[in-house]
């Protein structure tokens, strides 16, 4: 990812003006880029579902799955440091253990595990000094990325300043997009009109629909959302096959979309529509 061909046009920037490149893949965006992981992390995490007898061989056989693509995960996440992606998987992996259905392994006791992992993982992340840290081409990934986590979080308790500098300007951006969108409230401005004419990325589906689309695209688009969430639980309800992987796929899509256009991303969203 550091070759021409694959770095992303964005950086990770730390310190007094350093910054760290970023993995983009063929469309030269670590948005992109982290979107696609993501994706592929939670389609694995379906095709894992699809096994529905449990022997040891099956067994053996979704742990070496599962393994192998969360190493995936941890590669690309390490070199695209993508906060939306990483907050993708994160859900995913959540309502999975909120859905888990076992009765060898109840899903108390999967609750019990998985919040036991999530503080072990939070002290993990307080052990890191941002401010001392060496962020540079010389560490490995996956220390920037923990520290990039532990900025972010940081951001939350401190000034607005410094949370749009953690959110890579997302929220001057969501700020402008809405002042866009007062002026054109019920058709918007046209599709693809904001970064074309505005120079402005939308990072979020749901304002995106606004300001291009006006009210009237944003209540399609939000009543679509909505309808394919209850259908996908609806079946989850009914034990439908792989019903809980998918579910957890799609929230974990929707949290993304919060902060990226992920369903306008022609590398991954097909796969998406066509997991769902």
């Amino acid at each position: 990812y550091q070759w021409d061909c694959t770095g992303a046009v964005q950086t990770y920037t730390y310190g007094d003006g350093n910054y760290r490149q970023r993995a983009g893949g063929i469309f030269y965006d670590s948005g992109a880029y982290g979107h696609l992981l993501a994706t592929w992390f939670g389609c694995s995490l379906i095709l894992s579902a699809t096994i529905r007898r449990l022997t040891l061989r099956n067994w053996c056989l979704v742990l070496c799955w599962t393994a192998a693509n969360a190493y995936v995960f941890y590669e690309g996440f390490s070199a695209s440091l993508s906060m939306s992606a990483f907050t993708d998987a994160a859900t995913t992996v959540a309502v999975l253990f909120l859905l888990a259905r076992s009765k060898r392994i109840p899903a108390l006791r999967l609750l019990k595990v998985g919040g036991a992992s999530l503080l072990l993982l939070a002290a993990f992340y307080s052990s890191f000094d941002v401010a001392s840290m060496d962020l540079s081409e010389t560490q490995p990934g996956i220390v920037t990325a923990f520290g990039r986590i532990q900025q972010t979080i940081g951001a939350l308790s401190q000034s607005g300043k410094s949370l749009n500098q953690a959110s890579s300007g997302r929220i001057d951006d969501w700020a402008q997009e809405i002042s866009i969108w007062a002026q054109h409230p019920l058709l918007g401005v046209g599709y693809k009109a904001l970064p074309l004419t505005y120079g402005i990325y939308g990072d979020n589906n749901f304002l995106l629909a606004l300001v291009e689309t006006g009210a009237a695209g944003f209540t399609c688009y939000t009543v679509g959302i909505i309808s394919i969430t209850w259908c996908l639980w609806r079946n989850y309800r009914l034990r439908l096959y792989a019903s809980n992987a998918l579910l957890a796929m799609w929230l974990g899509q929707i949290v993304h979309s919060l902060s990226a256009d992920v369903f306008t991303f022609p590398g991954s969203a097909p796969f998406v529509l066509i997991a769902i």
